[in-house]
């Protein structure tokens, strides 16, 4: 009894984990049913009639709607899962791919979880009948490909965890039935490209989690099917130049994550379109210099990260700074810090300080901030003109 206890425990905060994400939309009602119901499962562990093996069956529940065949060693999906189930938790087996047809009666099922098995293929139309699925785990996988149809049917599904597979590319249209869809997992794979029909019918995304893959360029307009983004994270790719275009329609995107790639440069009226953006990291990559132009339309005060504490990427020429250095003073851009370890701002090439870096004469010196010039006049005080935002 103590280890099946001990077990239940554990598979609860495993499930508590991905329920988070429910808490945060305020579902807290049907959260707190959920967490009830798990206690009492971790109390009361239902035993499958069919198991002969007690090693097996202190991994298997079927109280209440909660269906667990957790570290069996399956290799394909059982065939026993009730119809009314609305938790299913198959993780941690050795199951290599799913037969279309496999959950077609599983119209209840709310979570689907097959994370840490061996599937290497999602065919199409396999999860067709999941109709009120919210949560879909297939981190821990195989899987190299997907077909424009591996998630048809998935109407309701509000997270997609595809984390750490193989996966080599995103066909067109291959989430056009995701429109409920808030957070979609893609990291630790191996995509190189992207077009702009990979996220097409993602209207309702909000977080968009691409780290740690091969994408070496972005297309224009990339993202503008997800128009309710809030936070794109890039990081850890070799995408080497940032142009116009990349960024449009992301109107409600206020984190974005770029740090870690190839970036040589950045083009003026880049991040144009991103009226929301709050923090913007760029470190770890190759740049040394940076218009003030290219951070001219974004809202203050905003948190940049510029360098890494390695200090081995992002050697700034400080002297071409000054603008940032005059913001800082300001307190219109603060810098980013990383785990509370220390502030991410700019490390001068040739050994300088950014902290004891001065620059000329501050009455010299103007930088633009969110459609208005503000120009120095004596030490602390500002004089603010307003531009035609067209210039």
């Amino acid at each position: 009894m103590t280890q099946q206890i001990l077990l239940g425990t554990i598979q609860l905060l495993f499930v508590l984990k991905q329920t988070f994400a429910e808490i945060k939309r305020n579902t807290t009602t049907f959260a707190l049913i959920f967490v009830s119901v798990l206690l009492l499962m971790v109390l009361v562990p239902g035993g499958d009639a069919a198991c002969t093996n007690q090693a097996r069956c202190q991994n298997t529940y079927t109280f209440g709607r909660q269906f667990y065949r957790t570290y069996w060693g399956l290799t394909e999906v059982p065939t026993d899962i009730p119809a009314d189930a609305f938790h299913v938790y198959l993780f941690n087996n050795a199951i290599t791919s799913i037969a279309t047809g496999t959950f077609n009666h599983l119209t209840q099922c709310l979570h689907l979880v097959m994370s840490h098995n061996v599937l290497t293929f999602i065919p199409a139309g396999v999860f067709s009948g999941l109709t009120k699925c919210k949560y879909l785990a297939l981190d821990n996988n195989n899987i190299t490909s997907l077909t424009a149809a591996s998630f048809t049917g998935l109407r309701s599904l509000e997270t997609l965890d595809l984390n750490v597979n193989k996966i080599i590319s995103l066909p067109a249209g291959v989430f056009s039935d995701l429109n409920k869809c808030f957070d979609l997992y893609l990291w630790n794979n191996s995509i190189a490209s992207i077009t702009v029909e990979s996220f097409r019918g993602l209207e309702s995304l909000e977080n968009l989690q691409m780290q740690n893959n091969f994408i070496t360029s972005l297309p224009e307009a990339i993202f503008s099917h997800l128009p309710q983004c809030h936070r794109v994270i890039l990081s850890g790719n070799q995408i080497s130049t940032i142009r116009p275009g990349i960024f449009n329609k992301l109107h409600n995107l206020e984190f974005l994550n770029l740090n870690g790639n190839q970036i040589i440069s950045i083009e003026d009226g880049t991040f144009d379109s991103l009226q929301s953006l709050r923090f913007l990291r760029l470190e770890l990559n190759r740049l040394n210099t940076m218009s003030p132009n290219i951070l001219t339309t974004l809202p203050r005060p905003l948190i940049l990260a510029m360098s890494d504490l390695s200090m081995q990427t992002n050697q700034w020429n400080c002297n071409s700074l000054c603008w940032l250095k005059y913001e800082e003073k300001h307190e219109t851009v603060k810098w980013y810090n990383k785990d509370r370890t220390g502030d991410l701002y700019p490390r001068c090439d040739g050994g300088s300080s950014w902290e004891t870096f001065e620059c000329g004469d501050p009455g010299e010196l103007f930088f633009l901030c969110s459609g208005h010039v503000l120009l120095p006049q004596e030490e602390g005080e500002l004089q603010i003109n307003r531009i035609d935002p067209g210039l």
